[in-house]
């Protein structure tokens, strides 16, 4: 089955009775590759003027990249334009991850962490990586030298003895027998 690309007489009579103008039409069905049914049917979304925003924007004192910021993010042109920024105060109030609605782990637990002297970031890479809440919150810090110790067996169960090849040792294969 071919692709449509003809648009007739009829389809752009259609589409103009949808209030879809000619050049919207064409565009939809050969540069976007729409469905002829779809492109003829479907309204244009409706644009809002923002050029008579911005000036209250402005008034209001919103700077114009958050203005925009705003609208693209689907807020209506006037109350992007009308309602106020929020004061650092404010924002932080808003962030606070105090918050019980929007905490995700119980306050205990972290708490909890926070005497072994695990931070909340820790807590979440942990939980994260797959260990169980309590884990996470209850096992103490691991110190550089323990972790290099852990790097170090792992790296040699997993390549052996890799200072043979650095510094050319021979290892020569016990058989049994001497010299």
């Amino acid at each position: 089955m071919g692709y449509d690309y003809y648009i007739s007489p009829d389809d752009y009579a259609r589409a103009e009775a949808n209030g879809i103008k000619r050049k919207t039409v064409e565009a939809r069905i050969w540069v976007l590759g729409w469905e002829k049914g779809r492109a003829i049917t479907l309204p244009p979304k409706r644009q809002y003027s923002r050029k008579k925003w911005l000036p209250i924007a402005q008034q209001n004192g919103i700077p114009e990249r958050i203005f925009y910021n705003r609208v693209c993010k689907g807020w209506l042109p006037e109350r992007a334009a009308t309602q106020p920024l929020l004061t650092q105060a404010e924002k932080t109030a808003k962030m606070k991850a105090n918050n019980p609605a929007k905490r995700v782990y119980p306050q205990a637990l972290i708490d909890q962490a926070a005497a072994y002297g695990i931070s909340r970031n820790t807590f979440q890479k942990r939980v994260e990586s797959g260990w169980d809440w309590e884990r996470a919150a209850s096992e103490p810090l691991i110190s550089l030298q323990e972790r290099g110790r852990r790097g170090v067996q792992t790296l040699r169960q997993q390549r052996g003895d890799i200072n043979a090849l650095i510094f050319n040792e021979r290892v020569v294969p016990n058989d049994g027998s001497s010299d």
